[in-house]
């Protein structure tokens, strides 16, 4: 049973009219319950990157429950927030935390606890404990997230800093705050999420990005305005640790390096396999490595050991897991591909300052942005990404047979990148003249395809969508979304029955 677009609307429609209704009745909770529901309804298959009516509802809930100061609100200048939702240093929360510290302000980084993390899986915190000037606040779990709320404002206003910037999902309990806080405090978002469908695009003012797609989706699909976007790629933390080694298979080849969420491979034709294919059985003196958290109950663990067994590719494909040496395992490999049709900017630059040539490839009807360049390219605008099946195969095939063209273009890669002091003055700029210090290009960006990209993801059952929508509606949700509500119902408890009685067998004969 396919999951069709019209289908997940209504579910979405439906969430979203039980957060209003719920809102309307006085309970805010469950209103935030139905909201943070349909939030990630809208990341699981996208086709929306905000709404209105949700960003209405969050002012309006703002007002209603937080007890703002009334007095004048004279903000410190050299005083700002870090509000953080992830508390990874994988990210990009150290990066613009280095930036501000370089600036010599004085930071009050808040942390907010999540009910599925414990403070000790929070590495950032004891690097952030380091500095000086930086003061840390944890928003600990509390029973109603209309109490984070307040506590959040009280923080913050209490601080009196100039400026805050906000590292979250839509999940994140500082939204509705957004719309409460006084004006003199400019409020900066950094965009870690750019494709993904986000809450609170109205209460902040202005937006960091670090890709040409990010800025134009924010100023295309999020209402913002040009005039409130900064372009500014980041540099990736290199952190130094022991090499955990390769499997035996790799000696004396050439090592092809790849990975990264699985998702990201998948599409209708299989590209991304399809190419790894072919460039095993036209190379037969490369490996391939491939790192992702894939365990023996995942679907995607059972699709590359079939893809394995399938082209007899046992000793030249191999599984490496979730690295923790990941930048060893960049520094030991001699070529990275990137996944498709969607990549990974993080693994590209990692591959980048280790100075490894990068294959990657795009179908043509997802390509909009040379996304790999964009992550890359800031002092030289070279050509690194493929849409022909053949360019791609041909350049991999150079790469693995010529070392010396192979180094080159590594080297070549590396000095693309931006760096840390670069990154940090970028940085001090945009706050300072408020205007974007890169360029932000033009794009073509192909809406309705990558949303039938992300509808082919849910089909081929790499996340459960129906179990997911009737989680929220449950049976009365029939008759709101009865299309999806009822394929549920079906798949879930009659299928597997009529199944066992022979009924598809019965009818197929008939």
């Amino acid at each position: 049973m396919k999951l069709k677009l019209n289908n997940i609307e209504a579910a979405y429609k439906a969430m979203k009219k039980r957060a209003f209704d719920e809102f309307e009745k006085g309970d805010v909770e469950k209103c935030f319950f139905y909201m943070d529901a349909a939030a990630t309804l809208a990341c699981q298959v996208i086709s929306r990157y905000t709404d209105d009516d949700f960003e209405e509802l969050l002012n309006l809930i703002s007002q209603k429950t937080i007890l703002t100061n009334q007095h004048e609100y004279k903000p410190n200048e050299n005083r700002v927030v870090f509000y953080d939702g992830f508390g990874v240093s994988y990210i990009l929360a150290v990066q613009y935390m280095n930036a501000l510290v370089s600036m010599g302000k004085e930071v009050l980084y808040i942390y907010e606890v999540r009910e599925h993390l414990h403070n000790k899986l929070v590495p950032v915190l004891e690097l952030f404990k380091s500095y000086s000037n930086v003061s840390i606040q944890l928003i600990e779990i509390a029973d109603t997230k209309t109490e984070k709320n307040q506590k959040i404002y009280n923080s913050i206003v209490d601080f009196q800093p100039s400026k805050l910037f906000t590292h979250i999902d839509s999940h994140s309990a500082i939204i509705p705050v957004l719309y409460s806080l006084p004006k003199g405090l400019i409020r900066y978002h950094i965009n870690l999420g750019d494709h993904l469908f986000w809450l609170g695009a109205k209460g902040i003012d202005y937006i960091f990005e670090f890709r040409n797609f990010g800025a134009v989706v924010s100023n295309e699909k999020r209402g913002l305005k040009e005039s409130q976007i900064f372009l500014l790629p980041y540099y990736p933390l290199v952190q130094d640790s022991d090499f955990l080694g390769f499997p035996e298979e790799v000696r004396d080849k050439v090592v092809i390096f790849s990975g990264g969420d699985f998702y990201k491979t998948i599409d209708k034709e299989n590209s991304y396999w399809e190419l790894v294919k072919a460039l095993l059985n036209e190379n037969p003196n490369a490996v391939f490595l491939f790192a992702s958290k894939t365990t023996e109950y995942d679907k995607q663990y059972e699709f590359l050991n079939n893809f394995i067994k399938t082209n007899g590719f046992q000793k030249r494909l191999l599984s490496i897991g979730f690295r923790p040496d990941i930048n060893q395992v960049f520094a030991h490999c001699d070529i990275f591909m990137g996944t498709s049709p969607m990549s990974g900017g993080l693994m590209s630059q990692y591959a980048a300052v280790n100075a490894k040539p990068i294959l990657q490839f795009y179908p043509p009807e997802l390509f909009c942005n040379n996304e790999t360049e964009s992550v890359i390219c800031f002092h030289d605008k070279i050509s690194i990404s493929h849409t022909d099946k053949q360019s791609f195969l041909s350049e991999a095939k150079n790469l693995i047979d010529n070392e010396e063209y192979r180094l080159k273009v590594g080297a070549n890669i590396k000095s693309c990148m931006i760096v840390e002091s670069e990154f940090n003055t970028l940085f001090a700029k945009s706050l300072e003249t408020h205007k974007t210090e890169d360029v932000i290009s033009k794009l073509n960006i192909n809406y309705k395809e990558f949303t039938q990209w992300w509808l082919d993801i849910g089909n081929r059952g790499y996340y459960d969508v129906y179990s997911f929508i009737y989680y929220y509606l449950k049976i009365w949700g029939i008759f709101e979304a009865p299309g999806i509500i009822s394929k549920y119902l079906f798949k879930r408890y009659f299928s597997n029955k009529l199944l066992s009685l022979g009924w598809y067998k019965t009818k197929i004969m008939k």
